[in-house]
């Protein structure tokens, strides 16, 4: 099992459907570096059972046992452990360890199928979308086989196989079931490419561009940009540009170059830095402006203290071009902040706040949303167990958005006076 997220890891094995099972007996290390499995759920031919794990013997051997089941296949859950931790050496948090099981025994159980020693072609290991794709299987692999070591073989078959655009299922056959193990298939689009030499690549950076200058791509070649995978880079060849990036290499962007005797420039471009800079320049006039009205306040010969707050409930009414305005900079705060998107579901309580001419309408609805956040966090919390590390902001992420959005409806709330607009300001 993994590290931390131990309950809920599943076992299968193939079982002899003309046989019952009514016991297992599970064998697992006892040491200091597994968890113990305390309980299971053993599901056989669609019946499920949840059943307690005895506390292993010295050989780590536990036995439960259960009305007898019959079916072609066993599912083992762990449900319960009895936990070991160690500490996280990157985070040095506290981490719960894994659980293993060494052997599973119980009479139902299939036994795998024996080698077969005649070599041949066998239709039983390989499928593609259902087809059959014989291999052979010659006298040295399978002596080699026998002596434990991997093998390499091929198709009987020399002919290609076509395969249509889409997507397409590729089958291996359990060892178990057939007495050989496909452990890796390799698939190659017509005949293997001849070796050529690597394309000579230089590349000038800036702090928010690449530009590489490729040599001897005369068949096209995949210009990586070994930075990891954002689809914020945006790539130009010649004033063209080369579409959107593709993630290769394990993770990082990727842009096919069409072949071209002579040298082509690349320029590779950061675009979310436009935005960020025009954010914060917006921040940066937000700051200033705050520090006018500062000065002003201070250069004013009559500073009056206003009195304190008194409770205005039921919120009045405000004038429809107060609730317009209200309703205006909601919209736009959520379309510049957050997205388009969210824009226009703003503008669905902007509108309720023009209807009803109460600004208080943003806010009720900021507090909703808060609750419905909060319920969302919980139950996924409850339901995934999350370990608390400084990773865990990152699987709520889908609700980042919507938690912008609380901010922009209670800062909408605010920006309209919703006294009444006959009601004196009260001043000591």
């Amino acid at each position: 099992s993994p590290f931390s997220d131990v309950v809920g890891s599943t076992l299968t094995t193939a079982l002899v459907p003309s046989e019952s099972t009514t016991s297992l007996t599970l064998t697992q290390p006892v040491d200091a570096l597994h968890s113990t499995i305390t309980g299971v759920t053993v599901t056989i031919g669609g019946a499920s059972t949840t059943l307690d794990v005895p506390a292993p013997d010295a050989a780590g051997r536990s036995t439960i046992e259960f009305p007898a089941m019959t079916g072609s296949s066993l599912s083992l859950s762990v449900d319960t452990i009895a936990p070991r931790t160690t500490v996280d050496r990157r985070y040095a948090e506290t981490t719960v360890l894994p659980v293993a099981i060494r052997e599973v025994a119980a009479v139902s159980i299939a036994t795998p199928r024996p080698l077969e020693q005649a070599p041949g072609c066998r239709s039983d290991l390989v499928e593609i979308d259902g087809q059959a794709i014989p291999i052979q299987v010659s006298a040295d692999a399978i002596a080699r086989l026998i002596d434990g070591a991997s093998v390499t073989v091929t198709p009987c078959d020399p002919a290609e196989i076509d395969l249509g655009a889409g997507t397409h299922a590729l089958t291996t056959a359990t060892g178990g079931a057939t007495g050989i193990a496909v452990d890796q298939v390799v698939l190659r689009s017509g005949a293997e490419p001849p070796e050529t030499a690597a394309p000579i690549v230089t590349v000038q950076r800036s702090r928010t561009t690449r530009t590489a200058t490729v040599t001897d791509c005369p068949d096209g070649c995949w210009l990586i940009l070994g930075e990891g995978y954002n689809d914020g880079w945006h790539a130009e060849s010649a004033g063209k540009s080369l579409g959107a990036p593709r993630q290769v290499s394990g993770g990082f962007n990727g842009w096919r170059l069409p072949g071209s005797t002579s040298p082509v420039t690349v320029t590779m471009t950061w675009t979310p830095q436009r935005t960020m800079w025009f954010g914060m320049g917006l921040a940066a006039l937000a700051v200033l402006a705050c520090a006018l009205l500062i000065w002003r306040d201070k250069t004013a010969d009559d500073m009056r203290a206003p009195g304190a707050p008194t409770p205005n409930w039921p919120a009045e009414i405000i004038g429809r071009r107060r609730a317009l305005v209200t309703a205006t900079a909601l919209v736009v705060l959520a379309g510049l902040v957050i997205s388009p998107t969210y824009g226009v579901l703003a503008g669905v309580v902007g509108l309720a706040v023009v209807w009803f001419k109460r600004p208080l309408v943003a806010g009720a609805a900021s507090l909703a949303l808060v609750g419905g956040l909060a319920v969302l966090i919980v139950r996924r919390q409850l339901r995934y167990r999350l370990v608390a590390n400084p990773s865990w902001p990152a699987a709520f992420d889908d609700l980042h958005r919507l938690g912008l959005l609380v901010v922009v409806l209670l800062l909408a709330s605010t920006i309209a006076d919703d006294c009444p607009a006959d009601q004196a300001e009260q001043v000591t």
